[in-house]
């Protein structure tokens, strides 16, 4: 018989990237297997797991296509569609009018991605200055 406290052996990694083990333990093998609930007990952990997934999904200045959005969560989460919406709800994402166009709140082009929410070409955006002056003469759209 072993004398003392037993080996703690290491939980394994859940592969979600976060230092935190409540968030760990939502993941398997890099995938998001269990969503909490909007229950009192549950509200914190979900606002920690959509920060979490926010911060390590998306970068910060990057404009990204809908196509874009659904494939890098659809890589962690079967129901992409419902977390693409728990993160723009809880204003994790912003977009455009049209879902055209995602991007982190305070993103530096933000304000010309909503301006130019239009389908289009969702790599270029328009350059700020020729921006200001189009809209100086009335050309919003």
């Amino acid at each position: 018989m072993t004398k003392g406290p037993f080996p703690v052996r290491p939980r394994p990694d859940g592969g979600s990237g976060s230092s935190d083990p409540a968030i760990d333990r939502l993941y398997r093998d890099g995938r998001l297997v269990s969503m909490p609930t909007m229950k009192a007990r549950n509200r914190a952990l979900r606002e920690m797991l959509l920060s979490h997934i926010a911060r390590t999904r998306f970068e910060p200045d990057v404009i990204y296509t809908e196509g874009q959005v659904n494939r890098r969560l659809a890589a962690i989460f079967d129901d992409h569609v419902a977390l693409r919406r728990y993160l723009v709800e809880t204003g994790r994402l912003d977009r455009t009018r049209d879902g055209a166009r995602y991007w982190l709140p305070g993103t530096e082009q933000s304000a010309e991605a909503r301006h130019f929410g239009k389908s289009g070409d969702e790599q270029t955006l328009p350059n700020p200055a020729l921006t200001q002056k189009l809209c100086q003469y009335g050309y919003n759209e």
